[in-house]
């Protein structure tokens, strides 16, 4: 079995982003419905976009990675991301 070399979601967010406007224009970005919040559905397209371009492509490496990202990010366990909870470094 190939062994994987995977980047911690936390550390992809550092490095994916260079400013404040950028974080909120990538937000915006996959903020399918527009309504200021990700709810799983669009944070897991997002998500299995990112581990399919890291070679990830077992889809129960990939649902247990979106499971825990969501999970940890989502700091008041309402179902969805904010634009802070998901630019913290959780």
């Amino acid at each position: 079995m190939k062994k994987l070399n995977l980047i911690p979601f936390a550390l992809f967010l550092i490095v994916s982003f260079n400013s404040q406007a950028g974080k909120q224009e990538y937000f915006n970005k996959i903020d399918i419905d527009q309504n200021q919040v990700l709810d799983k559905s669009e944070f897991s397209k997002h998500m299995k976009k990112y581990l399919a371009k890291q070679s990830i492509t077992d889809k129960t490496i990939q649902n247990k990675k979106v499971n825990n990202g969501f999970k940890r990010k989502d700091s008041n366990s309402d179902g969805q991301l904010n634009f802070a909870e998901f630019s913290s470094q959780k």
